[in-house]
């Protein structure tokens, strides 16, 4: 559902909503109301009928005290002169047929007529009056007079005369009146009157079932009991008791009536005025058709104004989602800028996307810019990893001919300390046949013979020595000169692991921006809410590419420091070599010259034996500097041994030193292989992100 239709269906609701409930609260306002003036015009009604028959009870009072006045202050008792007067009283009085009895059985009334004597004293009018001192109502009777029989209510009332005598006047008020009064209200309102005595019979009901009846040739009054209506005994126990002056009850034709009851004060009747449920709730119903009306015109004017509101309101919003929605499914236009101009909340809301859009785009150009300054150090990176991967091979290629060369080396050096130590044994046994020679001069010739012999074997070993003392010297010239070559190259790896240091740190700084960019760009995609759900998705995999970016770099600083404390192990063990070397190099000189001297000796010996042959003395004197040449020999002999067992020593140490960067060689080549691998993931993913940015468009 789009916002319009969210806004125009709330709206709507929330306005029916309030129609309804102020409707409904007007309806039940007006319902009480109208209740309320219909309840209380009906009881107006009744105690209006009360009032005009007490009224009319109290007009027939206040006229029969008056005659009852005048009969005691004139005194009169005479029957002719008291049926003149109530006479006179009749004709001024048409409604009036006044009569009065005394206690002595006189009757006298207005009509002239001579009753028997006691006549009245046992009538109900007499007898009530007796026992009252009040006006005393008695029941409707069949009164006859010279007009007929019809049906008359005598009122009658105790007096005294002057003579202390006690009289009743009474006087019959006709039921036409009170039922004219009834009737009248029967013509002016949709229900009826009816009357109710103090013995809760029917006086008056406007249904002739239920009215009394008049028996005009019996002259008797046929009274009908309120018990014999529908929901009679209701009203009977409402009556007694007094609860409430009201009822809703249906009526005996089957018409559901409100009944008001009023008693009137003066007769002790009740009065009941009903109107039918109908009648009364008719203006209601009114009253609810005019509020349906109201409501459905107030409904369509809140329909109307809902939908131009909404429609305004849902303009800018859907400019809104049209921009968002071509960036994000579209040519992904980050330079779209909406208009701003509107002074309200949509305004503030196109300002602020077009602040969003802003940031979004200046954190896609600093990742562009990231981006690009990554894959640039990532190709110096490749460049100097291939560059060491050449070096290290390079390095390893000179490692293994060291290594060739120290084991051949090590061969050779093993052949002349066992030339040497023949040599030397060789020599010790010469001095000791020069000594043996030197004691006894008879065996000269055999002796200079076997020295003839034996120095030419002892040349022939020189010479081979020496051939051995030079390939030696050579050895180690080539040694030292393989051990400054490695020097360089391990100073040039040295210089290299500086650079790729600075590579890995420049990675580790750029990693850091990128992820803080990511970050931040995290962050302003959850300020964009929905609009920045996708971006969100490329900065977090910017972040989680700086993160492993990071990891990496801190990787391949701990191999970097591991090469460079294995390049410096080697350096370090490399100068030794060398120095060692050249030592070598120098105690081999000296051994060449030694063997240079005693060559030279040998070539003299050999002059020297042949001029023994000549000459014996000469002999013994040759002999004698031949045993001290030997001497010298044999310590020259020895001291080469020495030097050779510590070239021994040196070449196994350098052996060693070989294999153990054979070995680094090969870890520092694999954690390249590594680093190349890592590099190559990293510009796969530089791409990837840069297939990503080309997506928007920024500028």
């Amino acid at each position: 559902m789009k916002i319009r239709s969210k806004i125009i269906v709330t709206c709507s609701l929330m306005s029916l909503l309030a129609v309804v409930i102020v409707s409904v609260v007007s309806l039940s306002i007006a319902f009480d109301n109208t209740k309320k003036i219909t309840d209380e015009k009906a009881k107006l009604n009744v105690k209006l009928i009360s009032r005009q028959i007490d009224e009319a009870f109290n007009e027939q009072k206040i006229r029969m005290l008056g005659i009852a006045n005048t009969v005691s202050i004139l005194n009169l008792n005479k029957v002719n002169e008291l049926n003149n007067y109530l006479s006179d009283i009749r004709k001024e009085y048409s409604d009036m047929d006044p009569a009065i009895a005394f206690a002595n059985g006189e009757f006298m009334n207005a009509q002239k007529w001579i009753a028997p004597k006691g006549f009245a004293l046992n009538r109900p009018w007499y007898t009530g009056a007796q026992k009252t001192e009040n006006l005393f109502i008695g029941e409707p009777y069949a009164s006859e007079s010279s007009a007929g029989v019809y049906l008359a209510m005598p009122l009658s009332k105790k007096f005294l005369m002057q003579n202390g005598e006690t009289a009743v006047i009474m006087n019959d008020i006709y039921l036409t009146k009170i039922l004219d009064i009834l009737n009248a209200y029967n013509n002016a309102i949709d229900g009826y009157v009816f009357l109710i005595d103090s013995k809760f019979q029917l006086l008056f009901h406007p249904h002739e079932k239920y009215n009394l009846k008049l028996d005009t040739q019996n002259k008797f009054v046929h009274f009908i009991s309120l018990k014999e209506i529908k929901n009679g005994d209701k009203i009977i126990d409402t009556l007694k008791t007094n609860a409430n002056n009201f009822l809703e009850l249906t009526d005996y034709d089957g018409v559901t009536r409100l009944f008001f009851f009023e008693r009137s004060e003066v007769t002790g009747y009740t009065v009941c005025v009903t109107i039918t449920k109908a009648s009364v709730y008719a203006s209601m119903n009114y009253a609810r058709l005019i509020s349906i009306v109201i409501v459905i015109a107030i409904l369509i004017v809140a329909l109307i104004i809902t939908f131009i509101i909404g429609s305004r309101i849902a303009k800018p919003v859907n400019k809104i989602t049209e921009a968002l929605k071509e960036i994000s499914e579209g040519s992904g236009d980050l330079t779209v800028v909406l208009k701003a101009n509107a002074n309200d909340e949509t305004g503030t809301m196109s300002k602020y996307f077009n602040e969003t859009i802003a940031k979004i785009r200046n954190a896609i150009l600093q990742i562009a810019v990231n981006s690009n300054q990554l894959k640039s150090a990532s190709a110096v990176f490749t460049k100097d990893i291939l560059s060491a991967l050449g070096a290290l091979k390079q390095i390893v290629n000179t490692a293994d001919s060291v290594k060739q060369q120290s084991m051949s080396q090590a061969s050779s050096i093993e052949e002349s300390v066992a030339t040497i130590d023949e040599v030397l044994h060789t020599t010790r046994s010469f001095s000791q046949i020069m000594e043996n020679q030197s004691s006894s001069v008879s065996n000269a010739t055999s002796s200079v013979e076997q020295l003839v012999v034996n120095v030419e074997s002892v040349t022939q070993v020189l010479e081979k020595n020496m051939a051995q003392i030079t390939e030696l010297e050579n050895s180690s010239e080539s040694a030292e000169n393989a051990s400054i070559k490695i020097a360089k190259l391990m100073s040039e790896i040295d210089v290299k692991s500086q650079s790729l240091m600075q590579a890995s740190n420049l990675i580790k700084n750029i990693s850091e921006k990128t992820n803080l960019l990511a970050m931040n760009a995290a962050i302003e995609a959850a300020h964009s809410g929905e609009a920045g759900k996708g971006f969100a998705v490329v900065a977090g995999e910017i972040r989680n590419l700086a993160n492993e970016a990071g990891k990496q770099s801190k990787a391949i600083s701990v191999v970097l420091k591991s090469l460079k404390d294995v390049v410096d192990d080697c350096v370090s063990e490399t100068s030794q070599g060398a120095a060692n070397f050249k030592e070598i190099f120098a105690l081999a000189k000296r051994i060449r010259n030694h063997e240079n001297f005693v060559i030279q000796a040998m070539v003299e010996q050999r002059l020297v034996n042949d001029e023994v042959l000549q000459s014996i003395n000469e002999m013994h004197s040759i002999t004698m500097q031949a045993h001290n040449g030997s001497r010298e020999m044999i310590d020259a002999i020895t001291q080469i041994s020495i030097e050779m067992q510590n070239l021994m020593k040196l070449t196994a140490s350098l052996k060693i030193a070989v294999h153990n960067f054979a070995e680094n060689s090969e870890t520092i080549d694999a954690s390249l292989v590594q680093l190349g691998n890592t590099n190559s993931g990293n510009n796969r993913r530089i791409t990837e992100l840069d297939d990503e940015i080309q997506k928007f468009k920024v500028l």
